[in-house]
């Protein structure tokens, strides 16, 4: 990365900083910031699911193959979105009872909204591979990624936005998974080393990697007291072990990105972001450290 690529991400990611602020600040004197936080939250992954299906063929001009992929992306996020608009506006209180609500209803709605999407796929797989049965493995690798972090990631990442305290939530999930980004990058420029997945992203490093971990765990830890409260366990351990996993899984967002888009020799998902490429490149670790989140708060 030149120089002036850095100047350009660093750029993007002050305006992208500039908004955040803006909707936390809302956050703090208006009573509908969450329903904001839900249309953002929906707007994003909505974006990434058109970025995705584009990578996906952006070696054929097949519309019914992209639509179908998008369709099957999209499932699960309206349906949790609009289950959980449909259950805010039939109750009149935010008690806890509703917000214990919020949370079985959104992951049930999650799982069975992402079955059916794989039903999708393998009825669409085995029927277009009636003929060559290779065609089954290439729709396979393209729509269970994809249904993974995007359909089950985006949906519980919506869905955080509906509980309490979802706000601060959400701004510890993100410190912890971009001070990943940040740590990992810094760290693999200055040790290098031995490469973490060369076929699948060549830049990627062990070190990097480790670096990501270290760096994630320090911010969580840091942070956790602070913006978790009574939402999860303020123990060093357990933050620090809840901060490592989320970490491992943003990495592995960023991999099974990298594998797709490696996969139809594409270099970003997008232009969206100067300097990061689509939106999906800067999110992929955050769409799929939401679900092991969530569980988290869950079990908590």
């Amino acid at each position: 990365m030149t120089f002036q690529n850095l100047q350009v991400r660093v750029k993007t990611a002050l305006v992208l900083s500039a908004v955040l602020f803006v909707l936390y600040l809302l956050s703090l004197t208006t009573n509908y910031a969450s329903w904001l936080f839900f249309l953002v939250t929906l707007f994003c992954t909505l974006v990434c699911s058109w970025e995705y299906s584009l990578v996906c063929t952006s070696e054929k001009n097949d519309g019914i193959y992209r639509y179908l992929l998008l369709s099957v992306l999209l499932f699960p996020l309206l349906s949790v979105s609009t289950s959980l608009t449909i259950t805010a506006a039939t109750v009149a209180t935010q008690t806890e009872q509703i917000v214990g609500l919020y949370k079985d209803i959104a992951i049930i709605s999650t799982l069975c909204s992402v079955a059916g999407s794989f039903l999708v796929t393998f009825i669409y797989g085995v029927y277009v591979a009636r003929d060559d049965l290779s065609e089954l493995g290439k729709v396979m690798q393209d729509f269970i990624p994809g249904v993974f972090q995007i359909g089950l990631g985006g949906s519980l990442l919506i869905a955080i936005t509906m509980l309490s305290g979802y706000q601060w939530l959400l701004l510890w999930l993100l410190l912890v998974v971009f001070s990943n980004d940040s740590a990992a990058y810094f760290a693999g420029s200055k040790f290098q080393g031995p490469k973490l997945a060369p076929a699948i992203s060549p830049n990627k490093t062990l070190s990097g990697s480790v670096g990501g971990v270290v760096g994630g765990v320090i911010v969580g830890v840091f942070f956790g007291p602070l913006l978790l409260k009574q939402q999860f366990s303020n123990s060093i351990l357990d933050l620090a072990l809840l901060s490592t996993s989320l970490v491992i899984c943003g990495q592995l967002g960023d991999l099974v990105k990298s594998y797709v888009k490696r996969l139809h020799a594409v270099k970003d998902t997008g232009s969206i972001l100067p300097g990061h490429g689509g939106l999906l490149d800067r999110i992929d670790g955050l769409l799929l450290a939401a679900p092991f989140f969530y569980i988290a708060l869950l079990l908590n």
